[in-house]
């Protein structure tokens, strides 16, 4: 038996291929989803905190919401840029 860490998108790769036995991911074995607390809390945060955020915070938190709500399309828009050496048929199925 062999044991591996794997990134996106080898992890999404190697699940397509069959024969992976995911044991845990990250955001399973972590108490608190670190990436979801942000997107929920970060509209809360930048109104308490303006000064601390600066004018890009409207921003981000739009770009959130957008790749929330359109996760396909908004993974699509990012491949169609150039910002992703990674295959658009092979970014659509990684996981986030």
């Amino acid at each position: 038996m062999s044991l591996g860490t794997f990134v996106e998108p080898f992890y999404s790769a190697e699940v397509a291929k069959g024969g992976l036995r995911t044991l845990f991911t990250a955001v399973k074995a972590s108490a608190t989803i670190t990436s979801c607390w942000t997107c929920g809390s970060a509209e809360k945060f930048l109104k308490a905190q303006p000064e601390t955020t600066g004018r890009s915070s409207p921003t981000y938190v739009a770009v959130t919401r957008y790749y929330l709500a359109n996760p396909e399309q908004a993974k699509r828009d990012f491949t169609g840029r150039g910002s992703s050496r990674t295959p658009l048929e092979i970014y659509l199925k990684n996981a986030d």
